[in-house]
């Protein structure tokens, strides 16, 4: 994934790995985070809410795929998998990981069924965190110079700051 994590390369994109670097930019993303908040009272998780076939991500795929992924996934998946949830139910699991007093100081974690799981061996390398934080930055045209932790974040200034946008 590093070097061409936008798939910018010659014959490389791909819907399918498109996806998979963005949910591993996610968890990636969530690491550094929580490394830059562990002195504040801020926590940033991640969660994987499962397989969750309402989501249109085959809206870029054939009609013959999308025909085939609505008769699979909708009737038979959802009924044989315990990976397959409905909007409802992942919403409702990501909801209670922010929110819910048990995961209260929970930090840099990556959430599986409501529980602290394990991620990708490539989500825990701490150059590929950088890297993705660096991209981030310049994409969004934040100055990343200042690479240090946020111990003047708290949660009254990203209060002020949400009343402001």
């Amino acid at each position: 994934m590093p070097g061409n994590l936008q798939l910018s390369k010659d014959s490389t994109y791909s819907g399918a790995q498109a996806y998979k670097n963005s949910k591993l930019c996610n968890i990636l993303m969530t690491y550094y985070m929580a490394e830059k908040l562990k002195s504040t009272e801020l926590t940033i998780n991640a969660v994987d809410p499962g397989q969750v076939p309402t989501t249109h991500l085959s809206r870029n795929s054939s009609k013959l795929q999308r025909g085939f992924q609505i008769c699979c996934l909708h009737n038979v998946l959802r009924r044989c998998t315990k990976f397959t949830r409905t909007a409802r139910h992942a919403a409702r699991q990501v909801a209670d990981i922010a929110i819910s007093d048990r995961y209260a100081g929970r930090n840099g974690k990556y959430f599986v069924d409501g529980v602290d799981d394990r991620s990708s061996v490539e989500s825990y390398d701490r150059d590929i965190q950088k890297e993705v934080w660096t991209m981030s930055c310049k994409l969004v045209g934040v100055d990343y110079s200042q690479d240090e932790d946020f111990d003047d974040i708290s949660l009254s200034s990203v209060h002020e700051r949400q009343q402001l946008i």
